[in-house]
């Protein structure tokens, strides 16, 4: 509950402070204050003045997870693309309309960012503030076990609050990935256009006659490439470089980012003169299954 307080804290404040710029001048120094207060030493405080309920106890889980949140969601907003902004405020969109449609999913990586530390905080701030005053919890257990001087409880309480809190992590996680499926669909996207097959500044010279001088060139997947020239240009030569026919005097050749070595080639080479060529013919050019 406190950390649900805390989290619609922070996004009425983040918006409050991206639509009137002086309240982030004005709250932000409250904000870092408010950090500097360890939780050690304001529970106890916090317990005095509000009793032993439960308000106390969300009031200090919403203070350490607050600002994470805000700053996070503050710095999402201010991530937004300038063109995308542009082109909705000439197609007549109001600042809010703006801020629905490209500040506020812009802010959605940052915002899994800041959950993730929060979530972390929460549970410390929990322990804390039962440790500070409360009838159950893992805070009094923790502290019945040390004034008992049971070590191995309290490490049991541990492992139970660091399993909880690897729990609550992947949990975030999981939401991030089901709130945000384009992510996925992004890192697919990017992996596709990476280079399978890349040649960097390929030279190869017979006697005092440079065939290749420095080609560069890159296959993406799903391209087709056609190599034209002349007969004589090098276009077998580049082939036979492919296939470990040829071993070239300069440069490399990458397959999905790494150097080909001779023993896993992964190209075939057949030659346009056996195109027409009988069955027997072909088999001095079988590369195997």
């Amino acid at each position: 509950m406190g950390f649900a307080c805390s989290l619609a804290a922070a996004f009425i404040f983040s918006v409050l402070i991206d639509f009137f710029k002086p309240l982030r001048r004005a709250l932000f120094p409250v904000f870092i204050i408010s950090q500097t207060l360890p939780p050690v030493a304001i529970a106890p405080l916090i317990v005095l003045w509000f009793g032993f309920g439960l308000a106390p106890k969300i009031m200090l889980v919403a203070l350490v997870t607050f600002f994470p949140m805000l700053v996070a969601l503050v710095q999402g907003y201010a991530a937004t693309d300038e063109d995308i902004e542009a082109l909705l405020s000439s197609m007549g969109a109001s600042p809010l309309r703006i801020f629905c449609l490209a500040r506020l999913p812009s802010s959605l990586p940052y915002f899994f960012a800041g959950l993730r530390i929060s979530i972390t905080y929460a549970v410390v701030g929990a322990i804390f503030a039962e440790y500070a005053g409360a009838a159950k919890g893992l805070g009094i257990y923790i502290l019945n076990a040390k004034n008992n001087f049971r070590p191995d409880l309290v490490l049991a309480a541990v492992l139970v609050s660091a399993t909880l809190t690897l729990v609550l992590f992947g949990t975030t996680i999981l939401i991030q990935r089901l709130a945000m499926p384009q992510e996925k669909l992004a890192a697919e996207l990017q992996a596709m256009s990476a280079a399978r097959l890349e040649l960097r500044k390929l030279r190869k010279r017979f006697g005092d006659l440079d065939v290749l001088a420095d080609i560069s060139l890159s296959v993406r997947p799903g391209e087709f490439v056609s190599i034209l020239g002349p007969s004589g240009a090098g276009k077998s030569t580049i082939f036979k470089l492919l296939t470990g026919g040829l071993r070239p005097d300069g440069g490399e050749v990458l397959f999905d980012g790494a150097a080909l070595a001779e023993e896993t080639q992964p190209f075939a080479f057949m030659p346009q003169r056996c195109a027409n060529a009988t069955a027997a013919d072909h088999r001095q050019y079988d590369t195997g299954p």
